[in-house]
């Protein structure tokens, strides 16, 4: 017996099953992440009582919504069950402006036969463990810390660049992985910001967004030491492709590629030549 619901706190293990058997980088706490925030759709294929597959969106207001997570468990593919777990995110999601997500090449194909089109390439690289040496930028001064006293700074400079509203992101990031969240202000203002967090398999960096690529460069270059030691993956945009070359520089080795894709129209205003790093696919 199948049933298509909504996605609960107690489906967190086993959503996080389908994702690891498929080599992805989310933690439990991503999944809570998503569950928990009344505003996300997240649903839930169920067959014979086990989860046979998972489709969510992350809501930053009506604005936009982001779709991700899209799995099916091997034993039940073939079955049409992604077409209709998208076909009612998208039925849910009809008062929101705009819907994107980050398709793999796999997945483009369905996509566009629902009536999404592409936008821009993102590009992943991975590091595995190795150590880097911290080497300083001269023209901008030293990346600080980003506490809680700065959220709401940080939450503004995101909005101007990115052209929604993602608070609920940007707050849960910095609070819950602080050590990767640092920025880098110019005359009292941000002018460039990173944050990251905790993977099963590796530490993502991302978002980042900056004035310039060389502000993108001072951050890269101060916390990269941080990490030594640990395997990390940044999700590059398309847009920067001198991001691209220089992080192969540090280390960095290009994995894989997903295209941005959006819903019909894309109605989103934001700065895509200040956007370096996204949060990944399942975040946008």
């Amino acid at each position: 017996m199948a049933c298509l619901r909504t996605l609960g706190i107690q489906d967190a293990v086993p959503a996080l099953a389908l994702s690891s058997a498929e080599g992805w980088n989310q933690t439990e706490k991503d999944w809570l992440f998503l569950i928990q925030n009344p505003e996300n759709i997240c649903l839930a294929y169920e067959i014979d009582g086990r989860l046979a597959g998972t489709a969510t969106a992350i809501k930053f207001g009506n604005e936009l919504a982001w779709i991700g997570m899209v799995l099916v468990h091997e034993l039940h593919r073939g079955k049409g069950i992604s077409k209709i777990l998208l076909t009612r995110l998208l039925d849910d999601l009809k008062s929101c402006r705009c819907i994107k997500l980050d398709a793999t090449p796999a997945g483009q194909p369905v996509y566009e036969k629902l009536g999404f089109c592409e936008e821009y390439q993102v590009h992943r690289l991975i590091r595995h463990p190795q150590s880097y040496v911290r080497s300083e930028h001269n023209t901008w001064q030293l990346p600080e810390k980003i506490n809680v006293a700065f959220i709401e700074e940080i939450i503004d400079y995101d909005q101007k660049n990115y052209g929604v509203d993602r608070s609920q992101l940007i707050t849960y990031l910095i609070r819950e992985y602080p050590e990767s969240a640092w920025m880098i202000k110019d005359k009292g203002k941000v002018a460039g910001f990173v944050l990251g967090r905790n993977g099963s398999r590796f530490h993502h960096l991302g978002p980042m967004t900056a004035d310039s690529v060389e502000i993108s460069k001072a951050l890269f270059s101060h916390i990269l030491p941080n990490f030594n030691g640990q395997p990390l993956v940044a999700d590059v945009s398309g847009n920067q492709p001198e991001m691209l070359e220089w992080l192969k520089t540090a280390g960095f080795i290009l994995s894989r590629s997903f295209m941005r894709m959006y819903f019909e129209v894309n109605c989103i205003v934001d700065v895509p030549e200040k956007q370096f790093l996204i949060s990944g696919p399942e975040f946008g």
